[in-house]
């Protein structure tokens, strides 16, 4: 009590000095916060706008006294006294060697990207880096990799079990468990929840050791090093323009214009700018990852604490390599502990994975085996030599080149004595099992919808069925029709209808996706027909592609629609009513949507006038629309989630490696039959339960007040199927 009045009375004084604007009190505010922190003063991380003001104060201080100084005859960086950077460079204040000062970070009013539906351009503050620094370190990132260090990375030892919702995770730097700002609701129900389920699955996902491969970690810095572009990893080299006079006369040469030229050429340097931008950022992140790989290589077990979002869906909580990073991330982890023997069932699965990463993963088992011993040949030159042109050409130009790579070098490690030798050896590679358009998996299996759940696997099959080709010929069949009737739009969409022009829209018909969306969708799919006819007749076949898409969806999943549009209509009644959708999942995680229409606040401080939303209240204003759109697929992810933590705490109470991004469930090649009979049990035990009915219960207990639709029908799927489905995850 005495600490809480002392840190009040700190916070009261800092108050005081801000209302008077005395710059020079700054350094003072700032330690006395610090302090206030440390004794506990919840008015610290609680007032926004006295950390607005105080921090925009340092940020002025920041722009009017960090300079970086250029020699003046070499016309290179000083380095500033004490600053590491590779190859020089560096801050300095005042002048120094005779050299020229400038401006290290500059303070600019720019307006924001737009949606396209924005009608009012946004002014948003940005603090950026002079050109002048930025060059010089654009020459070197290593400098962003070195110096800028993330709160979160990959841990040495096992992470901290979860206890509360405030305690977890990493040993020292503060995490909560839900990883967004929760709506007042969501705080007292989560301190209420009997949460054991949910923190037996994050901390099972978060003892899952891994390490470093270094066999790819060495391939990809060496075609880093070579100035990347090759394996989808990003290039070293600026886009080029040309300078105007030569791109002036290369034009009028070709009899375009003055004024024409003037103004494609402004065009084309806006876009360099932009993409040459990104193409930086791109790089500082890839130099992350290795700076981060090389770092941790020696370590012999990482570990990876996760949390979650207000769904209950994990994420690691690394800033810059985990699992579930991009491609490049993937490839440089393998699984560490204690490893069995590979057996029959471990070689064959890993076969399966070889199979799937080179384009094989919608044929049937047998095809894929077939295919892999195929490729064999290939696999054994690769893990040899990849940086031969044959080698690259094969293993680089695929979708996910790094972890086919490291596949490539597990295989020709376990089979270079032989495969009747091979059964004896272990392996580390994680395989991947991935459910087949798991949302609507879950939602043939809340509506027991059987034609919806044949076409996405939950009843065994011969072959594996792939919904979007299924979508894409009942598409087809009414455009023949109506192209047969005379129906323009039918006649020009025929020729350009594929499985890519309908697959957007099939897969992101789970997050309750528009007739508006979907053309636009559809209509950046179609390229081809782009330059052949007017943007107006263009903006009609997409129109017409996207309604068929969805009244062939809408078809093909009748049961499971008409449960998509309950819960749309249920989360419309409640939001009417002023009142946040809440729902608790099957595991005992209480969800609430934190859709509101935000209170601003704004505040004058030294740099800008800055805007701020408010803290979520009990009494803000609902919004509606966005409660409604969103519960669909917010229900539906939070049930992915629950079918995801219910396998990560079985498989440990097994004794299985594991780990997961979303519905893509990972394990040890001999671990994937034992993991395959746990997943397919662990969604019928959840499915099995009345879901629907228990989450009516549930609303019209919250919500006495509220008049919902009726109930939906439901189909007669048989839920056993699943267990005995090959391709449900594969």
């Amino acid at each position: 009590e005495f600490q809480a009045r002392k840190a009040q009375e700190v916070v009261s004084t800092v108050k005081k000095q801000l209302a008077t604007g005395s710059p020079a009190s700054v350094k003072q505010q700032y330690d006395l916060l610090k302090t206030a922190a440390e004794i506990g003063s919840e008015e610290v991380t609680a007032d926004n706008v006295l950390v607005t003001k105080v921090g925009s104060r340092l940020l002025a201080l920041v722009v009017e006294h960090c300079k970086v100084v250029m020699d003046a005859e070499k016309d290179e960086f000083v380095p500033a006294p004490g600053l590491d950077i590779p190859s020089g460079g560096g801050f300095a204040k005042g002048k120094g060697r005779g050299g020229k000062e400038s401006y290290a970070f500059l303070h600019e009013i720019r307006y924001s990207d737009q949606k396209p539906s924005a009608t009012r351009a946004r002014q948003v503050g940005t603090l950026r880096l002079s050109e002048e620094l930025n060059d010089r370190l654009s020459e070197d990132v290593r400098f962003y990799a070195m110096k800028l260090t993330p709160k979160y990375g990959p841990m040495v030892i096992p992470p901290r079990d979860w206890e509360s919702p405030n305690n977890g995770g990493y040993l020292i730097s503060r995490a909560r468990m839900m990883r967004t700002r929760p709506y007042p609701l969501q705080k007292s129900l989560l301190e209420s929840a009997d949460l054991k389920q949910i923190y037996g699955g994050l901390n099972a996902l978060g003892k899952q050791p891994w390490k470093i491969n270094t066999r790819v970690l060495d391939v990809a810095e060496t075609l880093w090093n070579r100035g990347g572009a090759v394996a989808k990893l990003i290039s070293r080299t600026d886009h080029e323009l040309l300078t105007k006079e030569a791109y002036f006369e290369k034009r009028v040469s070709e009899g375009v214009s003055l004024e024409e030229i003037d103004r494609e050429y402004r065009k084309k340097k806006v876009e360099i700018t932009k993409g040459n931008r990104e193409l930086h950022s791109e790089r500082c992140s890839t130099w992350y990852k290795f700076e981060n790989a090389k770092e941790l290589k020696d370590e012999e077990e990482l570990y990876f604490p996760h949390n979650m979002d207000f769904r209950g869906r994990t994420y690691p909580m690394s800033t810059h390599i985990s699992h579930v990073g991009d491609d490049l991330s993937r490839g440089l982890l393998t699984f560490a502990g204690p490893q069995p023997e590979i057996g029959r069932e471990g070689l064959y699965w890993l076969k399966i994975r070889l199979a799937n990463l080179t384009g094989q993963d919608k044929k049937p088992l047998e095809e894929r085996i077939h295919a892999a011993e195929d490729s064999m040949k290939m696999v054994f030159k690769v893990a040899l030599d990849p940086l031969v042109e044959e080698s690259l050409n094969w293993w680089a130009t695929k979708d996910d080149p790094f972890q086919l790579l490291a596949t490539c070098f597990e295989l020709e490690r376990i089979l270079s004595g032989g495969e009747s030798n091979a059964y004896a050896q272990t392996s580390s590679l994680p395989v991947h099992q991935d459910g087949s358009c798991n949302g609507l998996q879950h939602y043939a299996a809340l509506a027991r919808d059987g034609e919806g759940g044949r076409a996405v696997n939950l009843v065994p099959q011969e072959t594996p069925r792939d919904v979007y080709t299924t979508v894409l010929d009942r598409v087809k069949a009414k455009a023949k029709k109506d192209a047969a009737d005379g129906n323009e739009n039918a006649v020009l969409l025929l020729p350009y209808l594929t499985r890519k022009a309908v697959k957007q829209t099939v897969m992101t018909s789970v997050y309750g996706v528009t007739a508006f969306g979907a053309k636009l969708q559809i209509k950046k799919q179609l390229k081809a027909l782009r330059g052949t006819v007017e943007p107006a007749t263009l903006s009609r076949v997409a129109d017409y592609a996207a309604r068929g898409t969805l009244s062939s969806l809408g078809d093909l999943f009748k049961h499971a629609d008409e449960t998509r549009r309950w819960l749309s209509g249920s989360a419309d009644a409640i939001s009417a009513a002023g009142q946040p959708v809440h729902w608790i999942t099957p595991m005992g995680l209480p969800c609430v949507q934190p859709y509101v229409k935000w209170q601003t606040t704004c505040v004058s401080s030294t740099l800008q006038g800055v805007r701020l939303n408010r803290e979520v209240t009990e009494t803000d204003r609902i919004h509606r629309q966005r409660q409604r759109e969103a519960f669909p697929p917010n229900f539906i992810h939070s049930l992915d989630s629950t079918h995801m933590l219910m396998c990560a705490s079985r498989c440990r109470e097994a004794g299985l490696g594991f780990s997961a991004v979303h519905d893509s469930f990972w394990t040890l090649p001999a671990h994937v039959p034992m993991m395959n009979r746990i997943l397919r049990q662990s969604f019928v035990d959840l499915h099995s339960r009345k879901l629907l009915s228990e989450f009516w219960e549930h609303f019209q207990l919250c919500y006495p007040f509220v008049e919902f639709p009726d109930f939906p029908e439901h189909g007669h799927l048989d839920l056993k199927g699943v267990l005995e489905s090959d391709y449900f995850f594969d």
